[in-house]
């Protein structure tokens, strides 16, 4: 995260959005199959007798016989086995656009106005780091949460390419038919959106705490100025970061997943609690969760450092 040097503030602003920018959408092509095959494991464990959880039973292996065996490799090998590679990459427009304008509003408000601002306060490192990122967490709230809908909406999806219906042919499509069938953007778009915000909230509090957290210890081991970290540096502290706020608040994007794939909510009207307690009872809070890891440390370290690159190539 480098700092404000020569130039307006508003140019600085300006350069922490289009570097936010485009380190989401460069972590977004290196980890979406990864995140298809995690939402159909969350999905397909959490919710049953519902039309939001199609037959995924072609996602087993020959010899897997029930729920509890489904895993990462069964459901990416029946996957490529029936809908092809590509299939893998189903709903990647939506994750595409949305980190675009996420990560913008995100590592905007976060670098270049929220921790600028707060440093007035000369709170402790860590509070400054975890409060920022909260707060900015916040605000894209109500820009994650549509377009992560329409990405689970279109990942948990399971017929062909050739044999898809309507809602299911696209970012344009999904939207579309969520908003006609499903009562507007308030019970359809925005269904979850309390579990989006708690998620932003927190993951985003630990995500920037970490990360800058690293960044201060490696800067203290060689004893080097900040924007001086090294390539390698960057590729560590994005990685650590995302791995560690993944693993305590997974939970949370679990039951976010499951209140956004449940196409009957807009009818039932469960709660977050109810959605809770029934992930709770059926032991699938931390469902997906080594998947989840793996994927988490290669995405976030190409976000940060395509992150840091170009912001440091504005910033001179």
């Amino acid at each position: 995260m480098s700092e404000p040097k020569q130039g307006s503030f508003l140019y600085h602003a300006i350069s922490e959005c289009a570097a936010g920018s485009i380190g989401g959408m460069a972590g977004v092509l290196v980890g979406h199959p990864w995140d298809t095959v995690r939402v159909r494991l969350q999905v397909h464990s959490s919710i049953t007798n519902n039309e939001s959880s199609k037959d995924l039973s072609h996602l087993m292996n020959r010899n897997t016989s029930s729920r509890q065996k489904l895993s990462f490799t069964s459901i990416f090998k029946g996957t490529v086995q029936n809908e092809g590679f590509w299939s893998l990459y189903r709903g990647v427009t939506a994750p595409l656009i949305g980190e675009m304008a996420n990560n913008c509003v995100l590592f905007g408000i976060y670098g270049g106005l929220l921790r600028p601002l707060l440093k007035n306060l000369n709170l402790p490192e860590y509070a400054l780091d975890f409060g920022s990122g909260a707060l900015a967490g916040l605000c894209i709230s109500p820009i994650v949460q549509p377009t992560e809908l329409i990405k689970i909406r279109l990942q948990v999806n399971t017929n062909k390419l050739n044999e898809l219906l309507p809602g299911q042919r696209g970012f344009w499509d999904c939207a579309q038919h969520v908003y006609k069938t499903q009562n507007g953007m308030i019970r359809g778009l925005f269904s979850g959106f309390s579990a989006t915000l708690v998620r932003e909230l927190y993951f985003n509090g630990l995500y920037f705490a970490v990360y800058e957290k690293c960044k201060r210890m490696y800067r203290s081991q060689h004893n080097i100025e900040r924007g001086d970290e090294s390539v390698y540096m960057l590729l560590m502290s994005g990685g650590i970061a995302g791995t560690t706020a993944w693993a305590l608040s997974y939970p949370t994007d679990v039951i976010k997943s499951v209140m956004q794939a449940d196409e009957n909510r807009h009818i039932q009207r469960k709660t977050m609690r109810q959605y809770y307690v029934d992930c709770y009872k059926k032991g699938t809070l931390w469902k997906g969760l080594v998947p989840t890891l793996l994927r988490a440390y290669p995405v976030n370290a190409v976000t940060f450092l395509f992150y840091e690159l170009v912001s440091r190539g504005l910033s001179n």
